[in-house]
């Protein structure tokens, strides 16, 4: 009953909050959507403003059109035309890696359009319509993904420029009534501030959705970390070049697990795996290491920061974390959850594949194994591991 009643509340919410926080978790994918809709604007701009400058080729008495001839009619069409094909070649090779200039060129793709209309309207045609206009005004909280508030300021400052230069230059022209531009502007804005809202709020909320299904689908339950699937899929990624090259790849087993469990029971051992897994969290925060639940009580470790560091002093830090949690078990010979660990570093293994860098990792892990446990192993070779 409760549920149904939240449910009836959000159907009734006209103008539902967009917060921070769902621009901050989907902030990649905005960008992308954002790059997208951008590079397809450019494009619509290179085709229109090459298109009208075609026009102006071939003839000279085109109406409500600006500029019919000479270096003003090159300037007016064929630079913005330059521009829009400069934000396009940024959107297809670079929007990816530097994200930073994205809503800047939108807004600016937008404000080059609100110049050319104002300059055809007011200079040109001042009896004519002001399609373009209302089409920026509309268009713009529909079409970019950004705060609410700036969209609005946007949309203000472009309101407030067209009621002064529709005041300042049509004022004098005789039999022309400036009441029904400005209303319909005020129209635009009203239906582009209204509509766009819900609009974003329902994009921005299909890619939470979806964000959410991803954490779920390669997020392990009990630990919080990232899973298995999700583990193989960043592999093949460095493995593939789409990603930075693993630099080192450890292997933890939390030892003697299994007569934990027999011990105390599952419940006592799913508590164990979900502190195991906030401590290689914190780990991973404090050395830039990506942890994995790799299966039952094993995790992977990837390392593939540009930068260098002591993967021995890290694997050795690790051990130590976990020994410092002093979850008690009860043995004689170690009464608190201990973990082995084997890592191998790709500068000194060179492994072929994926599969052979975690074999290695393995080998070096099954070596603190027999050891002793409760200790870490470095993968060099064969029959000669370093402690």
């Amino acid at each position: 009953m409760m549920e149904s009643s939240e449910n009836e509340n959000k159907q009734i919410c006209f103008f539902p909050h967009i917060g921070q926080q769902l621009f901050t978790d989907n902030k990649r994918e905005i960008e992308r959507a954002n790059a997208n809709l951008l590079g397809m604007a450019a494009l619509l701009g290179i085709l229109m403003f090459l298109a009208l400058f075609l026009i102006l080729s071939v003839t000279s008495d085109v109406p409500h059109i600006p500029f019919f001839a000479g270096r003003t009619c090159v300037v007016t069409y064929l630079i913005p035309s330059a521009i829009c094909s400069c934000i396009l070649f940024y959107c297809r090779f670079y929007a990816e890696k530097q994200p930073a200039l994205i809503l800047p060129f939108f807004y600016s793709l937008f404000i080059l359009v609100y110049i050319y209309a104002a300059v055809n309207h007011f200079i040109s045609s001042p009896s004519g319509q002001v399609f373009t206009f209302e089409m920026v005004v509309l268009m713009m909280p529909f079409v970019i993904l950004d705060r609410t508030w700036r969209l609005t300021l946007f949309q203000l400052v472009f309101l407030a420029a067209f009621i002064y230069c529709d005041i300042h230059y049509k004022g004098s022209l005789p039999g022309v009534s400036r009441h029904d531009d400005i209303i319909n502007m005020v129209i635009c804005f009203i239906l582009g501030q209204s509509g766009g809202h819900t609009i974003r709020y329902s994009r921005i909320q299909a890619l939470e959705n979806r964000r959410i299904v991803i954490v779920q689908r390669d997020t392990d339950e009990l630990t919080r970390l990232p899973n298995r699937r999700k583990l193989f899929h960043e592999l093949r990624k460095s493995f593939d070049g789409r990603a930075l090259p693993v630099k080192c790849l450890l292997m933890a087993d939390i030892d003697f697990f299994k007569r934990y469990n027999d011990s105390f029971g599952h419940p006592a051992g799913d508590e164990v795996l979900h502190k195991i897994g906030d401590c290689f969290r914190t780990f991973g925060e404090k050395t830039g290491f990506e942890l994995f639940r790799y299966g039952g009580e094993e995790f992977i470790g990837l390392y593939r920061l540009p930068g260098g560091t002591d993967f021995q002093e890290a694997a050795h830090s690790l051990c130590e974390a976990v020994r410092g949690l002093k979850i008690e078990r009860a043995l004689h010979d170690m009464p608190f959850i201990t973990i082995s660990m084997g890592y191998a570093v790709a500068e000194k293994t060179h492994p072929e594949g994926f599969e052979e860098f975690i074999a290695k990792a393995d080998s070096a892990l099954y070596e603190a194994k027999r050891r002793g446990r409760n200790c870490c192993i470095e993968y060099i070779s064969p029959g000669k591991q370093k402690n």
